[in-house]
């Protein structure tokens, strides 16, 4: 038995505060009650109650019903929380929140401080003795059609893919994607052929990396040229001009979030699917040059582990610091900065001492 205690009930001293939330997923653009079409309507039917209090229209647009952490929606609960809100209105249980677990939470949350929550299209109260009954019955609906779509666009994403149809993705560096096809950006085809004929030549990530920069030299949605980019990029086949799909997947169709596939899906490898920028021969001989010289580090003595390895994170740039002796001195310091210099990361070097200090005084 689950016995809710309400508390910090509103005092009947006026007008009641009621505001509405409203969603509308981008995946659905085209439907008939469009995020506009809502608040346009929730305000005239809040403003047209002589005894309601118009408290506002919150609403998401383009955001999962599975996500708990919706701008507006959050928002929306702390004025909740801070004596703003008496009453929200909302379409339905799929508009509040398709995923069972947030919407019990919710809704439990603001009956405890005396807001109520009603569900227009299921004519459903929060507050009233049969609502979390109704509301569970209904909320557990919505996830299951969630699941259900999430199946469906799965399956139609695979055919595509065993078609060779290419699913999202942002524009590789060289190209474009316009109506599914790849189109050569020829000034950036330029930067890619030289990468692969610079490391052909024997030169690194990193040396490469750096030269790209200090050229002022802009890769894409970064600022700046790392040995990661650099590594990535050489390793992509779609620059011969063949496609590997499959190489990430999502692992809840709801949710945004992607993971590498490590062989958990099948990958699907289309053949001559667009103008290549570098031959097949060369990208497989940089292949074979990488094998050769991972080889040789794999012989190296394995490296050290010292206290705080993995356990720093560059503020600048993201990346790890290392362990490094300077003049005696033990100091962690950016990966990046250090292989790449000032101009990539300006974040300078730690003192060891300096660490255990400030772990210290927080312990």
């Amino acid at each position: 038995m689950d016995i809710i205690k309400i508390t910090n009930l509103p005092e009947n001293k006026g007008k009641l505060k009621v505001c509405a939330y409203a969603r509308v997923s981008k995946e659905k653009e085209t439907m008939l009650h469009s995020l506009n079409a809502q608040v346009d309507y929730y305000s005239k039917l809040i403003k047209s109650h002589k005894e309601w209090k118009f408290a506002g229209i919150y609403a998401d647009e383009g955001i999962s019903g599975t996500k708990s952490d919706r701008p507006d929606f959050t928002k929306m609960v702390e004025d909740a929380h801070n004596g703003k809100i008496d009453l929200i209105i909302t379409k339905s249980v799929s508009r509040f929140a398709r995923n069972l677990v947030v919407l019990l939470n919710t809704c439990r949350e603001l009956k405890r401080i005396g807001v109520d929550v009603y569900f227009k299209e299921q004519n459903i109260h929060t507050m009233s003795f049969e609502g979390e009954i109704m509301l569970t019955v209904f909320a557990a609906t919505a996830e299951e059609e969630v699941k259900t779509m999430s199946l469906n666009m799965y399956w139609r994403i695979q055919k595509d893919m065993e078609r060779g149809l290419i699913w999202g993705g942002n524009d590789p560096f060289g190209y474009h994607i316009e109506d599914k096809k790849y189109i050569v950006v020829p000034k950036e085809a330029k930067v890619v052929k030289m990468i692969f004929d610079l490391y052909q030549s024997g030169l690194g990530d990193t040396a490469i990396a750096k030269k790209l920069n200090k050229e002022g030299i802009k890769p894409a949605r970064i600022d700046k040229w790392s040995k990661t980019t650099v590594r990535n990029l050489l390793l992509n086949v779609t620059y011969t001009g063949d496609l590997m799909l499959q190489k990430t997947y999502r692992p809840v169709m709801s949710n945004k979030r992607y993971k590498i596939n490590k062989d958990t899906k099948p990958k699907y490898h289309v053949s001559d699917n667009h103008e290549p920028i570098v031959s097949k021969e060369q990208f497989r001989e940089c292949i074979r040059i990488r094998a050769k010289r991972n080889a040789v580090y794999k012989d190296r003595k394995p490296v050290k582990s010292y206290p705080f390895t993995k356990m720093i994170k560059c503020g600048c740039c993201g990346s790890s610091f290392h362990h490094k002796v300077c003049t005696y001195q033990p100091k962690w310091m950016c990966k990046e900065a250090d292989k790449m210099g000032k101009d990539y990361c300006t974040n300078k070097a730690i003192p060891e001492r300096v660490l255990y200090k400030v772990i210290a005084e927080v312990l």
